[in-house]
């Protein structure tokens, strides 16, 4: 017996393997966008609907954890509330060290510093730590943030390393 939707499921998989990285990233684009559209809220979404469909059609093969889909994935993550440690432990796999210039404006406008600090730190590192040659600007702000949630989470080398190769302004 086949579960309604079961077949469209199955296509979308094979597409998202298949197709052209435009379209895993167009998918990305769309999926980050889904948490604050569904009832329930965030957290509610990204458990009955968001994680479950991600885990059932994402394609797992390496070749296909594209570096441009990082930003996306990490944005899903801070958009699914409370739900982002789960979230963020379900994605990091998808997650690459950053290039260049990037905004981690989601992050800095969140209250997720604060809420999750353990585990965002984890994701600053995934993103910006060895081999990074993205740009580090607005990390300072966060880490303070997260040192004023979590006292403790100042003696991590993460976080001391991060916060020595962050650039400052002010």
């Amino acid at each position: 017996m086949q579960i309604a939707g079961e077949s469209s499921i199955e296509q979308t998989a094979v597409s998202l393997r298949s197709g052209p990285p435009e379209l895993r990233e167009s998918a990305a684009t769309v999926l980050k966008q889904w948490p604050s559209q569904i009832d329930g809220g965030p957290e509610e979404g990204w458990g009955n609907a968001i994680g479950p469909l991600f885990t059932r059609v994402w394609p797992r093969d390496r070749v296909l954890c594209e570096k441009q889909l990082t930003i996306h994935f990490a944005e899903l993550a801070i958009a699914s509330g409370d739900a982002f440690p789960e979230s963020l432990m379900l994605l990091l796999p998808y997650l690459s060290r950053l290039d260049g210039y990037v905004s981690i404006h989601t992050i800095d406008k969140s209250n997720i510093p604060e809420k999750f600090p353990r585990e965002t730190l984890i994701l600053l590192w995934r993103l910006f730590g060895p081999g990074c040659t993205g740009d580090f600007h607005g990390v300072p702000k966060i880490l303070e943030r997260m040192i004023k949630a979590d006292k403790g989470i100042e003696l991590d080398r993460r976080l001391q390393w991060l916060d020595q190769r962050a650039l400052r302004y002010d």
